[in-house]
């Protein structure tokens, strides 16, 4: 009611990652790049009608901040007559990123040029509590804003909230996950042997690899992957040694000292990693910036419980299970490092 669900047709877009004060400020940013782009600052030097959608991607943790180190994601859909083949923009930190196409909540409305941000906090704010309100679950890490351009500056210009539905793990969810090899269906996972499986829980040897990883401290575990998202994110697309697009559904790690799991502050510390896709573990690119770096892992023994939560309450739910677990393995005389515990 008063949304819509769709399925986004694959295709590249053109986009640059713009910091600013306001969604506004970092449009007229990259308004600019794109200018540039489309007069012919491309590897083909041809002229491109860019009046097309443009998405800006946001954590929604900035809606209805102050401050200017808000981070967005800028990017302008290539005509159809360039897919195939699309122009390489020649201006730094512009690039071409080709999405898989993903399921969105959509919900359209109308706004002022001159109060984009007051109105998309408002709707887009609206928007998650009503989907949040019938258990309707969506991507929390970020909320895009979508902007359809006339052919004329002074053609009314439409507006759309989009939310990403989380596809991928629909088919786990209120399941009690026990086997990786599920989950590695649609997940590209490192590798590993199985040594033992004991009652609830499992021996494995993990194959050796390369992650890629940042440090974060935060107020939770939640809020940290939500910085590491970002940080992540660019690197993906393109903010690399190759300047590479790099495909990610894989898993992500978190390790944290246990003592932090039932404490208060804001002042926790998390190492947030992600696995590499196998197609780069050889020669992997090296993270330009933002303190992320690439961290070989010889392939530990670890004990594994699954489990499945939602990501609302993914800090208390997982201090649940990783408590009860470490109790489990205490009673049982099971020795493991005590140092860290990892999600």
């Amino acid at each position: 009611d008063g949304f819509e669900e769709r399925r986004m047709m694959p295709g590249t877009w053109v986009c640059k990652n713009v910091s600013g004060c306001s969604m506004e400020e970092a449009t007229t940013e990259f308004t600019w790049s794109m200018f540039a782009y489309m007069r012919g600052g491309n590897s083909k030097k041809t002229k491109i009608d860019l009046r097309v959608p443009i998405v800006r991607w946001m954590n929604p943790a900035i809606l209805g901040t102050s401050g200017c180190n808000k981070n967005y994601r800028m990017c302008s859909w290539l005509p159809q007559e360039h897919q195939e083949d699309p122009p390489l923009p020649q201006e730094e930190g512009v690039y071409l990123y080709q999405s898989r196409g993903p399921v969105v909540y959509s919900m359209l409305y109308d706004s002022p040029r001159d109060k984009q941000d007051e109105v998309f906090t408002q709707r887009a704010t609206k928007f998650m509590d009503m989907l949040d309100a019938t258990g309707i679950q969506y991507k929390p890490e970020y909320v895009k804003s979508v902007v359809y351009i006339g052919p004329s500056p002074s053609a009314k210009e439409l507006h759309e909230v989009w939310l990403v539905k989380p596809e991928r793990t629909d088919e786990l969810t209120g399941m009690e996950v026990t086997i990786v090899e599920k989950r590695c269906e649609v997940l590209d996972c490192p590798e590993y042997e199985s040594i033992q499986k004991h009652d609830g829980f499992e021996e494995r040897r993990i194959m050796p690899g390369t992650w890629v990883c940042k440090n974060v401290s935060g107020c939770s575990m939640k809020e940290a992957s939500g910085e590491f998202a970002w940080s992540m994110l660019a690197y993906v697309s393109g903010s690399n040694s190759k300047k590479a697009n790099i495909e990610v559904d894989v898993p992500v790690l978190r390790s944290m000292n246990p003592a932090h799991m039932l404490t208060e502050g804001c002042d926790k510390e998390y190492t947030m990693c992600f696995w590499l896709p196998q197609q780069y573990q050889e020669d992997p690119p090296k993270p330009i910036g933002d303190r992320m770096y690439l961290y070989q892992s010889r392939g530990p023994v670890v004990y594994v419980k699954s489990y499945v939560g939602p990501m609302e309450v993914q800090d208390e739910v997982f201090t649940r299970r990783a408590t009860k677990f470490m109790n489990a393995l205490d009673q049982a005389g099971i020795q493991y490092k005590k140092e860290y515990v990892k999600s």
